[in-house]
């Protein structure tokens, strides 16, 4: 009896658990493409990329909870689909004629809104516009499938050329064959999924990394490109641009400086911050590099040139100073000693010119008249300058001392007297 009650007891849980898990697990159906026929430009067809992204797509929504299973037989997988009970099915394709972006079909009204939560999936992770939904009732997969269903073109595959608004990506085509491009397709398909159930699949898909990625342009055109331009980050990493000036790096979340060069343009860099699981875009603008200064016109820019002020192209610097040779003094030869200079020294003269000496007072005083009597100032009536004379204060010149000196005196009577004798004489003589 005991055993009988745990029997039920088990079978009742294990009921249980079967029912929630199944409740829990619902049934996607994903049908990639099998059109062999439609190639990829550059190489590969639309059923190859189809179906690696169906793959990626169950993955993620297996990791999510979610039972899901990949059927690429076109004709046969909306049966299959129903006989096992699927609750919801998608077709995965490319499109092609010439277009751009992404855009999903639908036919009933529910499936018109899994194609909106897949379209709004795709738009979140892929960088190319939006075709928006579009109703079909003339698609096998869509009228022959009981649940609801919708076909989602994620870009075009015949799509070459850079495209999108964003930042303009590179071509859709490149897009859909690379790893980058593969993932957040199938990330895409599985976040609208589970969006359609109330889910959410972000904690399904662990990403490590992002993406910073851009174009390098002649600045401001963003449509002239730069080919073959240098990118490199502030963490270390570059790469150089593709014809159409295209880059981009798979990074750690975190903030980056990426600077873009090439000769004859002046270096430019941009700011991003790189976030995990996202595409961040950072294009670069160059300017044409503007001549640097060149003042002896030898080729060689002031800034790079060992001698400015003299051509020297070669940068010739033997002596390894950093001046170059050509503004070196010119080499001394050595010629001995200097002699010195010689100072001539100024000769005296022979017969220096000595001033007359004065006569002595007797000498001047027979000289000494009342006419020629002056004294030394005109009005302070000071001392005559002959002897014999004095100044009188009562006039205004010299007059002769009224005691003169008597030897004086006879001297001159003397004179006088020996004249006066000779010239009795002269006359008393009798003419001959």
């Amino acid at each position: 009896m005991r055993m009988a009650r745990w029997l039920v007891t088990a079978c009742f849980a294990a009921c249980a658990l079967l029912i929630s898990h199944a409740a829990f697990a619902q049934k996607v159906y994903l049908n990639p493409s099998n059109q062999v026929a439609n190639p990829v430009a550059g190489g590969g067809n639309e059923a190859d990329y189809a179906l690696i992204n169906a793959q990626k797509t169950e993955t993620i929504l297996d990791a999510a909870g979610f039972n899901s299973k990949v059927d690429q037989d076109f004709y046969n997988a909306p049966s299959n689909a129903n006989s096992w009970g699927a609750e919801i099915f998608v077709s995965i394709h490319s499109n092609a004629g010439g277009g751009h972006g992404t855009e999903t079909l639908y036919k009933s009204s529910g499936g018109k809104t899994l194609a909106g939560k897949v379209q709004d999936g795709l738009l979140a992770k892929l960088p190319y516009q939006d075709r928006g939904l579009k109703y079909r009732d003339d698609l096998h997969v869509l009228n022959a499938t009981d649940m609801y269903a919708c076909l989602t073109e994620v870009v075009f595959h015949d799509c070459a050329t850079q495209s999108g608004p964003q930042g303009h990506p590179p071509s859709e085509s490149s897009f859909l064959k690379s790893a980058d491009g593969q993932a957040k397709i199938s990330s895409g398909i599985a976040s609208g999924v589970c969006a359609y159930f109330g889910k959410s699949c972000e904690g399904s898909q662990p990403v490590q990394t992002g993406f910073l990625k851009g174009v390098v342009f002649k600045n401001p055109n963003m449509d002239d490109r730069i080919p073959g331009a240098t990118v490199s980050l502030s963490s270390g990493e570059s790469t150089v641009g593709d014809d159409k000036g295209y880059w981009e790096f798979e990074l750690k979340p975190g903030t980056y400086t990426a600077t873009a060069s090439k000769e004859g343009y002046e270096p430019a860099s941009v700011e991003r911050t790189v976030v995990a699981g996202e595409e961040i875009w950072g294009s670069i603008g160059l300017n044409p590099a503007q001549p640097k200064p060149d003042s002896d016109g030898d080729g060689v820019p002031d800034e790079h040139d060992n001698c400015i002020d003299a051509v020297n192209p070669g940068q010739e610097d033997q002596d390894g100073d950093g001046k170059g040779d050509a503004c070196d003094p010119p080499d001394v030869v050595d010629q001995g000693p200097e002699e010195p200079d010689v100072i001539e020294q100024p000769q005296p003269d022979l017969a220096p010119e000595l001033p007359a000496p004065e006569l002595p007072i007797e000498t001047a005083a027979s000289e000494c008249t009342e006419e020629i009597c002056t004294c030394d100032g005109e009005a302070d009536c000071g001392k005559c300058n002959c002897p014999g004379c004095e100044c009188g204060c009562e006039t205004s010149g010299c007059a002769l001392s009224r005691n003169p000196d008597t030897s004086s005196a006879k001297a001159l009577l003397v004179v006088l007297a020996l004249l006066s004798a000779l010239a009795t004489r002269s006359k008393s003589r009798p003419l001959p």
